[in-house]
């Protein structure tokens, strides 16, 4: 049983108990026994509020379909991570990931099919994430990936093994037909004192400039280090 279970039987059984103490000829014990009673009622009452709050927040802050965090979401963690690398210089890359001819799969196939599209490469991605790595929904077929503690050399490890790792999902359609999928990569890393919208911008340059070299490819702003041993044959500078 798990905790809210056993908060449910343990609320049942003072609530049974009180019931059987309300029939007691004691005026005293009668009192005490409505007094539990409306905190009994008042303690179930703030903990389906609590639950219901929750949920709120995670209808505001999560995309309905893929599950990601939305833009509000982002925007947060985007302020989150700028104050960590001002106050306590903890480093932190960015990803910005595109489905490659997604409007070719919407056109041919619907935008049934293409939300599928979208919710499984969501999944594959945050399979691959680490507690510290955060998936965003940035809008249509764009994905951002916020990697904290890291560098550009993790990041551009972090954002190949995901590139590889849905370049090797072949996805079938309700028609049987078999699509390959993959993605576009830009990557940047937060420099002191850049605000977050100059952040997004260098990379999504380098993610059209991925998109510019055949698609499937994952590049980096020419402003970040990142060492040789660090690159693969997927991997290029974004000039």
């Amino acid at each position: 049983m798990d905790r809210r279970g056993a908060l449910a039987l343990n609320l049942l059984v003072c609530a049974l108990t009180v019931i059987m103490a309300l029939n007691e000829p004691s005026v005293a014990v009668r009192f005490i026994a409505t007094f539990l009673m409306i905190n009994i009622f008042l303690f179930s009452f703030s903990k389906q509020l609590e639950s219901k709050n929750k949920e709120l927040d995670r209808m505001l802050t999560v995309d309905p379909l893929t599950l990601a965090g939305n833009r509000t979401a982002l925007e947060e963690s985007l302020r989150r991570v700028k104050s960590q690398l001002d106050r306590h210089k903890i480093p932190v890359s960015l990803i910005m990931i595109d489905l490659d001819h997604f409007k070719d799969i919407n056109d041919a196939y619907g935008h049934s099919e293409g939300d599928e599209v979208l919710k499984r490469i969501a999944q594959l991605i945050k399979n691959r994430l680490r507690p510290t790595d955060h998936l965003y929904r940035f809008g249509g077929e764009e994905f951002i990936v916020i990697t904290e503690n890291t560098h550009m050399d993790q990041a551009a490890f972090l954002a190949e093994d995901i590139r590889k790792r849905v370049e090797a999902q072949s996805h079938e359609t309700e028609n049987s037909e078999t699509r390959v999928l993959t993605i576009s990569s830009g990557l940047a890393q937060l420099r002191e004192g850049e605000s977050a919208d100059e952040w997004l911008t260098r990379a999504d340059k380098a993610m059209y400039k991925a998109k510019a070299m055949g698609r499937n490819w994952i590049c980096f702003d020419a402003g970040d280090d990142l060492n040789q041993t660090g690159k693969s044959s997927g991997m290029a500078v974004a000039l």
